[in-house]
């Protein structure tokens, strides 16, 4: 079945975080014969929903539901991950998206956010879609694409985390502040 893709999403397990999108895709994955883990940093009102979901879609083996990480621990497991993907609906800044982009994981996230903004000017991918399905679609698509390009995907992965140091670095936001106050 080939190298196993390690995917990561990391946040409060709400609906508007999509992952009930992301385990659709996993299970698509997996009856395509790609082998993929999905770790969940985080816990929520969702995620009793989100496990039972799982398992009715034959993935809970493929699933990791923690209750978050932190320190050591959270840098261990986004380095060793290949993709971030909380398909989320609505997201400003994304936070943990940016830490998985500087610990080098590929990034791709529901368009017309905050944090696909964030993706486009820094190596990801955002994603259009109007509906679920067309959004599980293509996030099986991506993933498929991240499975079969690793070194293509590891190098857009590395210029997303340097483009997230750039644009968000301490002398970057002093630059914007300048510039709002002195002019």
């Amino acid at each position: 079945l080939g190298v196993l893709l390690r995917i990561f999403g990391g946040g409060n397990l709400e609906g508007r975080k999509g992952v009930a999108m992301a385990l659709h895709a996993i299970s698509i994955l997996k009856a395509k014969g790609i082998r993929a883990t999905y770790t969940l940093g985080g816990s929520g009102p969702e995620r009793a929903h989100l496990e039972a979901l799982a398992a009715k879609m034959g993935v809970a083996g493929d699933v990791l539901f923690s209750q978050g990480y932190s320190g050591d621990q959270y840098r261990q497991r986004l380095a060793a991950t290949d993709v971030y993907l909380l398909p989320s609906l609505r997201e400003t800044a994304g936070i943990t998206m940016m830490e998985a982009m500087l610990a080098g994981c590929y990034t791709f996230v529901l368009g017309g956010t905050g944090a696909a903004d964030i993706v486009a000017k820094t190596g990801g991918s955002p994603i259009a879609a109007s509906d679920p399905d067309g959004a599980v679609a293509k996030i099986v698509a991506e993933l498929e694409w991240c499975h079969r390009h690793r070194t293509e995907m590891l190098q857009r992965a590395q210029e997303g985390a340097e483009g997230i140091r750039v644009m968000y670095s301490k002398e970057a936001y002093q630059s914007a502040m300048r510039n709002i106050y002195t002019n």
